[in-house]
């Protein structure tokens, strides 16, 4: 594919320097394979396997400049952390635990503002007239951001500044010898400041409110740039709530009410949202139960798989809002499956003998001692896909067990095309068998 280059919108100032800055971003063109489709519509969500400037590229070269109206990311915060996650095997072997890498936000300055420059340079380039962008950081890069942010988009589309405070704070965070820190910033930028959309929300009132002596009257009290600042406006992180429903073991996944309330604010019903940082699924989950349409990827394997399950789960009585997964990268470690698959008379049987997930084996055996791990303890999920055309994988029915429990491994399903299955393990590394 021919490749293009992207300019910066245009000079401003104050601006951030940094050793090896380009004022010129030249766009991967590097190909996307399209991997697996997930229900039907008119138009399909997509979710890609791969870097974000990778994914803002291709986009850009198959016809995406100015066409997305809302962006959310929440990127790297450039903290120098090491992410990992816990991971609990299943069935007889649920007792087991391991740590597994998520992903690591390890950086020099110059590379991180490097990093995210390009890929606010790109962002800004997606986004349709109307659209916003809204980037949610931490205290120690927000004040950068905000100057790389007024650099590229311009410094009259700066709207707000919003202090989403976390919630209560306890242990150790509360024994600082300073201000407690308790708070993220989500930086809220237009495409046009004279042509945004925004659609202005509001707090219920208080009981027993009244305005003037007048009762209450009006919408409620419309919302400021402080959240989670009132008890009229409960918003605290999922982070801080043992027991919500919501949580998937991703770290740093946000609450689905943040992502409700920018999407409600600022993108039409039918829009198209983009986060190209998905983590843990939240953006997707919430666009689709919203009527928006929806872009989205993540560089790392789990966050994708979490992020895929998340919606097969949610949404599998709305597979009329399906999505597709889009792959830049190429698995490295391969799970390995023996799959019967046996035809009789109008019906199917599906067997699956074996299946090995080398880093899980790997994993249990350092960390545990544990070896012999029953193969289904592994599995997360099994796709099957009944008329499989050789190329991209469409799944007719799924088998999803819930927290601890197994898939079944046998399947009886009416006859039909060619068959293939897809197992996945607890780590998003998947193997595929086909007839």
């Amino acid at each position: 594919m021919h490749r293009t280059t992207v300019q910066t919108p245009g000079p401003a100032t104050p601006s951030l320097l940094w050793p090896g800055k380009a004022a010129r971003v030249p766009l991967s063109d590097r190909e996307a394979t399209l991997c697996d489709v997930y229900g039907y519509g008119e138009e399909l969500g997509r979710l890609f396997r791969g870097d974000s400037f990778d994914m803002l590229s291709w986009l850009l070269n198959h016809g995406y400049a100015g066409t997305v109206d809302l962006v959310y990311i929440d990127p790297p915060f450039g903290g120098g952390s090491l992410y990992s996650r816990k991971v609990q095997f299943r069935g007889v072997d649920s007792d087991l635990v391991i740590q597994v890498p998520a992903y690591q936000d390890l950086w020099s300055d110059a590379d991180y503002m490097q990093f995210m420059y390009e890929r606010l340079v790109l962002l800004h380039r997606v986004l349709s007239e109307t659209g916003s962008l809204y980037l949610h950081v931490d205290t120690a890069q927000a004040h950068y951001l905000k100057v790389l942010c007024d650099e590229v988009f311009g410094r009259e589309n700066f709207q707000r500044e919003i202090v989403w405070r976390i919630g209560w704070v306890s242990g150790y965070k509360s024994q600082a010898k300073n201000w407690i820190r308790n708070h993220d910033t989500i930086l809220f930028y237009s495409k046009d400041p004279a042509h945004f959309y925004f659609d202005k929300q509001y707090a219920p009132y208080a009981a027993g409110y009244k305005r003037r002596g007048e009762g209450k009257k009006g919408k409620g009290h419309p919302l400021e740039d402080t959240w989670n600042c009132s008890d009229q406006d409960k918003l605290d992180s999922i982070q801080i709530k043992s027991f919500s429903h919501e949580k998937t073991g991703y770290p740093t996944q946000k609450n689905e009410q943040i992502l409700e309330r920018i999407i409600r604010s600022s993108s039409p019903e039918g829009g198209l949202v983009l986060d190209c940082f998905l983590g843990s699924g939240t953006t997707a989950a919430v666009a689709r139960k919203m009527s928006r349409r929806w872009l989205a990827a993540d560089v790392s394997p789990a966050a994708v798989h979490t992020s895929r399950v998340r919606l097969l789960t949610e949404g599998l009585g709305q597979l009329s809002s399906g999505f597709a997964t889009y792959d830049f990268e190429s698995a490295t470690q391969t799970p390995t499956a023996e799959v019967a698959i046996e035809r009789k008379s109008n019906k199917l049987d599906i067997s699956i003998k074996s299946f090995q997930s080398p880093v899980l084996a790997e994993a249990a055996s350092r960390q545990h001692g544990r070896e012999g791990i029953d193969w289904r303890s592994t599995v997360d999920c099994v796709l099957v896909d009944l008329n499989f055309n050789g190329q991209a994988f469409r799944m007719d029915f799924a088998d999803l067990p819930q927290a601890q429990l197994t898939v079944k491994g046998v399947y009886g399903p009416r006859t039909s095309g060619r068959v293939a299955v897809k197992i996945i393990d607890l780590l998003g590394n998947e193997v595929l068998v086909a007839e």
